[in-house]
C-alpha cells in the first residue's frame, strides 16, 4: 500500500511537468538552511546538492582541490 501511494505521488508530480524548461521537485518539508557549512539535515542537503552540484567538481582524483564545471 505504501508503494502504491508513493508511486501515485511521483506520477502526479511528473504529470504536471508539461513544459520542459520547468524543473519540478517534490521534497519532504522545508530546508532549515542553505548555508553549506551549517546544513546537516537531508532536506537542506538535497537543495544544496541541486544548486552546487553543477557549479564545481573535484579536480581529478584530489579530494581537496576543486574545478569549475560551467
Amino acid at each position: 500500500m505504501k508503494y502504491l501511494l508513493v508511486s501515485l505521488l511521483i506520477l502526479a508530480v511528473v504529470s504536471f511537468a508539461f513544459d520542459p524548461t520547468i524543473y519540478v521537485s517534490a521534497g519532504v518539508g522545508e530546508p532549515d538552511t542553505l548555508d553549506i557549512h551549517q546544513a546537516y539535515d537531508t532536506v537542506s542537503g538535497e537543495v544544496i546538492y541541486n544548486v552546487y552540484e553543477s557549479l564545481i567538481a573535484y579536480k581529478g582524483s584530489s579530494l581537496t582541490e576543486f574545478e569549475p564545471r560551467l
